[in-house]
């Protein structure tokens, strides 16, 4: 077991005793006792690494509610990605836009209103966004704007479509 210096024990029982319980509060409205445990020990344990040897930052409680933080959400990416690798994995490959018609596709274009249909239409026959503007007298950035647009509601008449679907 390596040798631990005095100061490393002393800073780390100081930052114990001044922020464990206020760490543990915040953890706890996060998550359940034993992970809000780890998520404290992780955090402390992380601030004494990165402060062993330099000068602790001004704030150490906002330095460390940020990484208690970051860790929580870590550990949340990963937990559901091992959720989503749980799943079936021909669930994995099948995407939603598989099972979509031509038809329904055309369905959903024409749900558009007609300025995002237009600049939609446009883009589908391959044309850059500077000869999308041109074509309609329009900046780029507001062709940028409708096609988003268009795509984002493209998915939301897809997607509806695709639920209602026993």
């Amino acid at each position: 077991m390596p040798q631990v210096s005095p100061s490393i024990r002393e800073t780390f029982a100081f930052v114990c005793h001044e922020h464990r319980d206020m760490l543990l509060r915040f953890a706890r409205r996060l998550t359940s006792e034993a992970e809000a445990e780890d998520l404290v020990q992780h955090t402390i344990a992380s601030y004494l690494e990165r402060y062993v040897d330099k000068p602790p930052p001004r704030s150490p409680e906002h330095w460390l509610i940020t990484a208690l933080v970051n860790r929580f959400r870590t550990t949340c990416r990963k937990d559901d990605v091992r959720q989503r690798a749980q799943t079936d994995p021909a669930e994995l490959t099948r995407s939603v836009y598989e099972e979509v018609t031509p038809e329904a596709f055309e369905a959903a274009i024409q749900r558009l209103g007609p300025k995002l249909q237009q600049a939609y239409r446009l883009h589908m026959q391959d044309l850059s966004n500077d000869r999308i503007a041109k074509a309609l007298g329009i900046l780029p950035g507001t062709v940028a704007k409708r096609l988003h647009d268009a795509r984002k509601r493209l998915k939301r008449h897809l997607l509806s479509k695709k639920e209602a679907r026993p």
